[in-house]
């Protein structure tokens, strides 16, 4: 046969047998099988049921699908832009296990394909229809069609080929290739909304223009821009010319530009007819960007929040106000009651106080040193009284001396009895008991006073303690978060570090502090049982050697009871003072509690300064935003977006990006949050001092950038998806269903894409596993700065301040009932002392003059 082949072939116009022609065109056809092949995007799709998650095997019903996917199925194709399904060539049969660029790409994932093909068996197909190399992998093994791709030319030479159309493309090429796909995983259209049967006074429509900015500030341009989208809005709204309504813009905001929108009705209407209120409803869920008014603001999304139930309008979910801020801020602080001791309050000067607990104020100190001048001065002239009658007994002693007798009669008594003298020394008696009676309500109060001062400093460093470990809390979930470049606002390590120092220092002062009291009031109640003791130790001795008689001993201890006498008036006066501070200080802390806007204490413990305390929570704000937008992008990216999945679920942005002034001076609608209430306060009192140097300062329009909290869903309906919630299934309320199984990238670094993973992973309309759990990362991060938040929040709103008020209270006023016990207790016994000493003298006189002075010291 060849030699008639070789004649033939000499032979010019020879004949072919059909023979010949038949056995040709069986060998064309089979060197032809790859010929229009291209192993691209479309064809790998096949492939993706045979993906198991990480470090888990295919279930049986995976098995099956990834079988059919091998040998059976009909895959749709894309070609020369059109789609079809009845291509019966498979990934497999088709020689693509033969392109070394593509298995070289996930080759472990070709080797489960390749064995899991060996198990299918022939109720799906054999591997000797299937090419592979086994250069690549040992999985080609004996069994396929061929094992050194003989036959198949890859590339554009030879009879037989099959191109490669998948490896090299860049991703923007992939992800465009893969959009002429129909939309995978994608949710479904959300329920059409039945025809409204009742009109509506307003509806509320919130808006993302994705492409659109310049409409924040108060410039002329952006003026402009927002009245042009309030006539287009409305023309898009009921698809017409001239609307029945009026939209006018309540709230705007970055992201590129956030609107939400009220359709009233127009001038001279009361309300939206039932009949426009259905036409906003379907002209909003069929998609406003579509809308020729509306075609100039570029990628648009738009809903009506809070649907109302079938048949009604939905009402306004909520409405613009001013923000109302504290009343009285500037007024003056509440004046002191009158003090506990019953002393005026009267400064040294002579004038009378009036005001609050000014602690820095000198008129309000002269009034504190003005109530322990009483003591004071009775301690002075006590002084200049003994100094006087010490005066005259050496001044009539040396007269008795050196010029008459009758001198001597200085401290002499006059004539007594026995009766007066008993009555004398019962008299010593009678004060001896007011002394001990106030010496025993000094030791009987003593140690309430000190377990409250225990109580109060405790108190005090608890809430010092607390404070830090709140600071220390938010630093470290912001240096966490800032781990992630998305969270990574600002110098935060710098910022963190400062502030983890500086309240390290304060807690050690203050619990060093703590442990130096308890050790010092421990002290002092040792001191104070001691002091109990001797004033009425000294008392009673008084009292004993002038009952037995023993008057030259007695001097002695008179001269010590005169010392204890001048020492107490002096610490009743101190008392006094004592006594009146501190229940001035539980006043004080009532009034704050009362009213911290109008309190002196306000003044004197201040919180975190304003401005740092709105630029810690405005960065601590942006890292949330941040995170959050960082996984929406990759959402969009990979699932969403233009590629055909309008209704995907985003997470929701917790936080809104709106201008200081317009969140201060306007209406709006986050008017009743504590942190625009607290920015907008330090704002009214002009602490916001130097914007530009603050981390959220805009140029562009020269202002601040608030961050309120937003209402989820937020910017729309389609953001709803909770910021903890990203990793959960979908059954969960979350997006774990949009996870590939494949990594989208070959490094850890995520620069070097994987052209057959990415192809995948676009084709299904899912995020890369390394993606989803690069963003499952970030939401995670980010969480972590939403959960101190609260802490945040509390620092903002001096809730710890007013915490540690609260918990001071009760031990400041039972300080306060202690000290005005001591008080009167101090009292009886500085008068007991007077009264005992001035009784003693006359005693000493008569014991020592007694058979002189005594008229009946010779009768029994």
């Amino acid at each position: 046969w060849t030699q008639n082949c070789l004649r033939a072939g000499r032979i010019r116009k020879m004949r072919v047998p059909r023979a010949f022609l038949f056995l040709a065109l069986v060998t064309s056809l089979t060197s032809t099988a790859y010929a229009q092949v291209s192993c691209d995007i479309n064809r790998a799709i096949e492939l993706n049921p045979c993906k198991a998650d990480e470090g888990k095997e295919l279930t049986a019903d995976e098995k099956d699908t990834c079988c059919k996917g091998i040998f059976n199925n009909n895959i749709g194709l894309v070609s020369g832009g059109t789609w079809t399904t009845s291509n019966t060539d498979r990934f497999a049969s088709s020689g693509c296990f033969c392109i070394k660029d593509i298995m070289n790409e996930d080759i472990a994932f070709f080797n489960a394909v390749l064995d899991i093909a060996k198990t299918c068996g022939a109720s799906y197909g054999n591997i000797n229809t299937i090419d592979c190399d086994s250069t690549v992998t040992t999985s080609c093994t004996s069994g396929f069609k061929s094992t050194d791709c003989n036959g198949v030319t890859i590339g554009t030479g030879g009879s037989d080929t099959v191109s490669n159309g998948f490896v090299g493309k860049s991703q923007a090429a992939i992800k465009a290739e893969v959009a002429a796909r129909p939309p995978s995983n994608v949710p479904p259209a959300p329920t059409a909304r039945p025809a409204a049967t009742k009109g509506a006074k307003k509806i509320q429509v919130d808006i993302r223009l994705k492409d659109a900015t310049g409409f924040l500030g108060d410039s002329t341009a952006a003026k402009a821009k927002r009245t042009e989208l309030e006539t287009n809005l409305a023309k898009a709204l009921c698809n017409c010319a001239s609307p029945p309504f009026k939209v006018k813009l309540v709230a705007v905001s970055k992201g590129s530009t956030i609107v939400t929108a009220e359709v009233q009705p127009a001038e001279g209407s009361s309300e939206i007819s039932a009949a426009d209120v259905t036409t906003i409803n379907s002209r909003t869920d069929a998609g406003l960007g579509s809308s020729p008014s509306m075609t100039a603001y570029g990628n648009l999304t738009a809903t009506v929040p809070a649907p109302a139930p079938p048949g009604q309008a939905p009402a306004p979910v909520r409405d613009a106000k001013k923000i109302a801020l504290p009343k009285g801020l500037n007024t003056p602080p509440a004046k002191l009651p009158a003090a506990v001791t019953g002393i005026p309050r009267t400064g040294i000067d002579g004038s009378s106080y009036e005001g609050g607990f000014e602690i820095d104020n000198s008129k309000y100190l002269e009034s504190l040193a003005g109530q322990m001048l009483p003591g004071i001065v009775m301690a002075v002239l006590l002084f200049v009284i003994m100094i006087l009658m010490l005066l005259v007994y050496l001044v009539s002693t040396l007269c008795g001396l050196t010029f008459c007798k009758c001198c001597n009669g200085a401290y002499k008594p006059r004539r007594f009895s026995k009766k007066d003298l008993k009555i004398n020394k019962v008299v010593c008696l009678v004060f001896c008991a007011i002394t001990a009676a106030g010496a025993f309500a000094v030791f009987a109060e003593t140690p309430p006073l000190l377990e409250n001062t225990k109580d109060l400093t405790g108190a005090m460093a608890g809430t010092i303690s607390e404070l830090s470990a709140n600071v220390t809390a938010i630093a470290d979930a912001m240096e966490a978060a800032a781990a992630d470049p998305t969270l990574a606002i600002g110098d935060i390590a710098s910022t963190t570090k400062t502030m983890k120092d500086a309240m390290a220092s304060v807690d050690k002062t203050v619990q060093d502090a703590q442990d130096q009291i308890e050790e010092y009031v421990d002290m002092s109640g040792l001191y104070v049982t001691i002091a109990a003791g001797i004033m009425f130790g000294i008392t009673f001795i008084v009292f004993a050697l002038g009952f037995v008689g023993f008057w030259r001993l007695l001097i002695f201890f008179t001269i010590i009871l005169s010392i204890m006498m001048i020492i107490g008036w002096i610490v009743w006066g101190l008392l006094s003072l004592l006594t009146v501070f501190v229940d001035d200080l539980c006043w004080a802390m009532n009034d704050y509690l009362r009213d911290r806007y109008n309190s002196d204490l306000s003044d004197f413990i201040p919180c975190m300064d304003p401005k740092v305390a709105v630029s810690t929570m405005n960065v601590a704000r942006d890292q949330v935003a941040s995170g959050i937008a960082a996984v929406n992008d990759q959402l969009e990216e990979y699932s969403g977006g233009e590629s055909g999945n309008p209704y995907l679920k985003y997470l929701c942005y917790n936080y809104a990006k709106v201008p200081l002034k317009d969140l201060c001076n306007k209406k709006t609608i986050y008017h009743d949050q504590a942190y625009s209430t607290f920015v907008c306060q330090a704002e009214d009192q002009k602490k916001l001092t130097e914007k530009a140097d603050m981390t959220s300062y805009d140029s562009t329009i020269q202002d601040l950038i608030m961050f309120p909290d937003a209402f989820c869903p937020y910017p729309t309906n389609f953001y709803s998806v909770a910021l903890g919630n990203f990793s959960k299934p979908a059954s969960d309320g979350g997006l774990g269903q949009l996870r590939c199984p494949f990594k989208g990238y070959s490094d850890e670094l995520m620069t070097q894409a994987n052209e057959f993973s990415m192809g995948q992973c676009y084709t299904m309309k899912q995020l890369p596993s390394d993606v989803f759990d690069a963003k499952a990362s970030t939401a995670e991060k980010a969480q972590l700065v939403l959960d101190v938040m609260p802490k945040i929040e509390s620092l903002l709103q001096c809730e710890l301040v007013a915490t540690a008020f609260s918990r001071m209270v009760g031990p400041c006023e039972g300080m306060a009932t202690a000290l005005t016990s001591l008080y009167a207790g101090f009292l009886l016994v500085a008068m007991g002392y007077f009264l005992l000493w001035a009784s003693t003298l006359v005693l000493i006189s008569r014991l020592q003059y007694y058979r002189s002075y005594c008229v009946d010291a010779d009768k029994y």
